[in-house]
């Protein structure tokens, strides 16, 4: 997502587990890495669960086009197979 200010990095994307889109604003120049995350929404479950609100709490920061908007949604809305380890798991508890 390009960022308004020059040296910050805004990334979105959805994580299926907590089913929420996720965003962070990073200072590319910070001198140390703690210092880099200035805003990190989305580490909740269901926190963000819509592309607008995302959109809404990174507004000041960077502009979100239509290709990631998109993509967003549909990751959203795409079911998520369970980890192998998972199904493993699952199968091994009904023996």
């Amino acid at each position: 997502m390009p960022a308004w200010t020059p040296g910050l990095a805004v990334i979105v994307g959805w994580d299926p587990p907590l089913k929420t889109c996720f965003g962070q604003v990073l200072d590319r120049w910070a001198a140390t890495e703690e210092d880099q995350c200035l805003l990190w929404v989305g580490d909740t479950v269901r926190e963000m669960p819509s592309v607008e609100q995302l959109e809404t709490l990174l507004g000041d920061s960077g502009i979100l086009t239509e290709a990631p908007r998109a993509l967003l949604r549909l990751d959203s809305q795409t079911p998520t197979r369970p980890h192998t380890l998972q199904a493993e798991r699952r199968s091994h508890d009904h023996t």
